[in-house]
């Protein structure tokens, strides 16, 4: 016990008096970001983009591209990129396609804007009220809001053979994990 204090005493005044590191000019590097290797595809899609920039498939495939990598590097800078393609798009458009709002409320999730990402999926649902996508999307919201049952209600929409019953068993195993229900939970995981 003596040791700690006095590791302590001696510790204590250095602690006091820290400046954070300052550098003693901008030429400094002060970290140097790793390029992922994708992003030479990523780059040449984009000036495709730029040549065509009415494309809208060109757009989803450039959207898709950079969350992607936002997701395996999880770096928030590629959801950045992609939003920073979409933001224009949903701008021209007086009615934006179904696919471009579920692009935007997957960002808009990332980013922990629940309640925008929620609107945009119900604007979703209400043009395609079968769309798997934003049925999931939308059980995920609600999960992290602990509002469990109604989660279930969106994991039932997405048990189907159409859209791929993985992710439905999946979204109901979640709900019942995250709502005390081990048990059936891991049963419905054993399917798999």
């Amino acid at each position: 016990m003596w040791w700690y204090l006095l590791f302590s005493f001696i510790t204590f005044p250095m602690l006091c008096f820290a400046v954070p590191y300052q550098p003693e000019n901008d030429d400094v590097v002060l970290e140097v970001l790793v390029i992922p290797k994708e992003y030479a595809s990523i780059r040449a899609l984009q000036q495709e983009y730029q040549r065509q920039p009415s494309n809208i498939g060109l757009a989803y495939s450039l959207i898709d591209a950079y969350m992607q990598l936002g997701k395996r590097e999880g770096d928030p800078r590629y959801y950045g990129y992609a939003e920073a393609i979409i933001t224009p798009l949903l701008a021209t458009r007086k009615d934006a396609p179904v696919e471009l709002l579920v692009r935007q409320a997957d960002i808009l999730q990332h980013r922990h804007a629940f309640d925008a990402a929620y609107v945009l999926l119900n604007k979703v649902l209400r043009k395609v009220p079968d769309h798997a996508g934003a049925h999931l999307m939308r059980a995920i919201i609600k999960m992290a809001r602990g509002e469990y049952a109604d989660a279930r209600g969106d994991c039932r929409y997405t048990l189907s053979p159409a859209n791929g019953t993985l992710s439905g068993l999946t979204c109901m195993a979640m709900v019942d994990g995250l709502s005390g229900k081990l048990q059936p939970s891991y049963n419905t995981l054993r399917l798999f």
